[in-house]
């Protein structure tokens, strides 16, 4: 709940959360569920929403493009759904009207200033003594999905509280909103795996990715300073597998749905909170089908990985004593979806924290989204075999990008990037998850492999490479054994670029534009 007398500023809508990510049987952009329209120029009805006629007068509501009646009706893609599109869901705007003259409410008298405005999810109010009203908020309602992906209306509410000086005090009022199909929008997207999108050469029907909680490694840029992160624990791809035999020949392959909706749902993982050099970011990955679903292939026979994935990498400015929102209790701690229900995905130690270091982190506790710096374009490039980019300077800003910082290949003052660390890059001991040799373990809880005077680095001077080597495994029991589920816990390894935030508090901590590297030990289940 959040309240306008306590100054609490306007956030999106815990549906906005569940529908930032647009998909549906048409490609479409990603945009930000939150929609505001000037009042003056729409065309709206009036809802009173409440059941106490003395009383409706305080607080009312006015939607966009719907008619006056008793509840909000709305079919996707229609005029009333401010996006216009379909994407499996509806965003009707709405706004928050006060002290109204209402004909249809006779025996209330408005008494303003009222003395305090409650909306859940959050509505912009207005001044509490004026008479007008505030702007429009895109309420975000999804379709629900039926298992076979069939769809089927979809509802939810907001409720608003008025409390006021006269009588009666307060003014409790509901307004209901119904989303429904669109049968000119088509049939909605096939969900992966299914009976009926079973694999029609007779092998392998959906393998599952999951990244294991220990050997995982993400290095940030070129400055060194924000490599050797831990990846958070949990991300899950879950994948169709087409076009390979009962006999596991020949290699799959493999395609994923992402979005509302799907197996994968709206983000890769949980929210992943990252610290160094007194910069605190929170960095929400949500799937980007804009420029292209989860595609490549997986070899039954050798355990062998080669697929890409494509994020919307939104970066949150944050604090240090709070990273990212946790998981406490079941409930959310902070963020919009504060004191709603949450379960914990990931745990992950966050070293330079300021205060409690250990982060329960949930899909269902996202980041205050007025704390967004920006939102990347990430492609990611995964394999199970060997990365590799190789300099000098990788990684240069792209047209109608931030330039960021000048691009450098390390930062060691030309001393050169080598591969011994120490001091808090090697805090410790580990096993490197793709050679089982030795490895350094970085005070952050990511792998400590190439650095220069105890720092770590890049080795991308005078024509250097940065190398990622990752380990197919093959499932057990192997083919051509028709025992299923088949697991392995092989590793896949990515090298991609990192675009500027345009926040030079954090480009210039990590260095971007810049290179990035990744090492994910990986859960594979072979299911048929």
């Amino acid at each position: 709940m959040y309240r306008r007398d306590m100054n609490h500023p306007r956030s999106q809508q815990r549906w906005a959360a569940r529908g930032s990510l647009k998909t549906g049987h048409l490609t479409l952009p990603m945009v930000l569920a939150l929609v505001l329209a000037p009042v003056a120029t729409s065309v709206a009805g009036r809802f009173t929403g409440g059941d106490k006629k003395r009383s409706d007068c305080y607080a009312e509501f006015e939607v966009e493009n719907v008619a006056t009646a008793s509840k909000v009706e709305c079919m996707e893609g229609t005029a009333c759904d401010a996006d216009g599109q379909c994407n499996g869901q509806c965003t009707v705007n709405v706004a928050l009207c006060l002290n109204q003259t209402d004909p249809n409410v006779p025996k209330c008298t408005p008494e303003p200033p009222l003395l305090s405005v409650t909306s859940d999810p959050s509505l912009e109010v207005p001044d509490l003594a004026s008479t007008t009203c505030g702007r429009f908020t895109g309420v975000v309602v999804p379709l629900k999905t039926k298992k076979h992906g069939a769809q089927r209306p979809g509802k939810d509410k907001v409720v608003v509280i008025a409390v006021a000086n006269g009588k009666p005090t307060q003014d409790k009022d509901t307004l209901r909103i119904k989303c429904t199909p669109n049968p000119s929008c088509g049939p909605p997207p096939t969900l992966p795996c299914t009976r009926a999108n079973a694999n029609p050469a007779g092998g392998p029907n959906e393998l599952d990715l999951v990244v294991a909680n220990s050997g995982t490694d993400l290095d940030i840029g070129w400055t060194g300073i924000s490599h050797n992160f831990p990846v958070v624990a949990n991300s899950t791809l879950s994948a169709c597998l087409r076009s390979c035999g009962p006999d596991g020949t020949p290699p799959c392959d493999l395609q994923a749905s992402v979005g509302p909706g799907t197996p994968n749902g709206e983000t890769f993982g949980a929210p992943l909170p990252l610290l160094a050099a007194s910069v605190p970011v929170c960095v929400v990955n949500e799937w980007n089908p804009t420029v292209g679903t989860p595609m490549g292939t997986a070899d039954p026979l050798t355990g062998e990985l080669n697929f890409q994935i494509n994020l919307t990498s939104k970066v949150h400015l944050t604090s240090p004593t709070q990273v990212c929102p946790r998981c406490k209790n079941g409930q959310c701690d902070s963020g919009p979806n504060q004191n709603k229900s949450c379960t914990v995905d990931a745990t992950l130690v966050v070293a330079q924290a300021f205060g409690d270091k250990t982060y329960d982190l949930s899909r269902a506790c996202p980041p205050d989204p007025g704390t967004l710096a920006a939102s990347l374009d990430i492609r990611l490039p995964l394999t199970s075999g060997l990365a590799v980019l190789a300099g000098p300077k990788p990684c240069a800003a792209k047209p109608g990008e931030p330039r960021g910082v000048p691009v450098q290949d390390d930062n060691c003052f030309g001393e050169g990037c080598g591969d011994g660390c120490s001091g808090s890059a090697c805090a410790s001991m580990g096993t490197d998850p793709s050679s089982g040799n030795p490895v350094c373990v970085d005070a952050k809880g990511g792998l400590g492999q190439n650095c220069c005077n105890g720092t770590p680095c890049f080795p991308t001077a005078g024509g250097g490479s940065i190398i990622r080597t990752g380990k197919p495994v093959i499932p057990s029991p192997p083919f051509p054994e028709q025992t299923f589920p088949k697991t392995a816990d092989g590793v896949v390894v990515s090298i991609f670029c990192i675009p500027a935030t345009g926040t030079n508090s954090i480009d210039s901590a990590s260095g971007l534009p810049g290179p990035g590297a990744l090492v994910a030990p990986v859960r594979q289940t072979w299911i048929q």
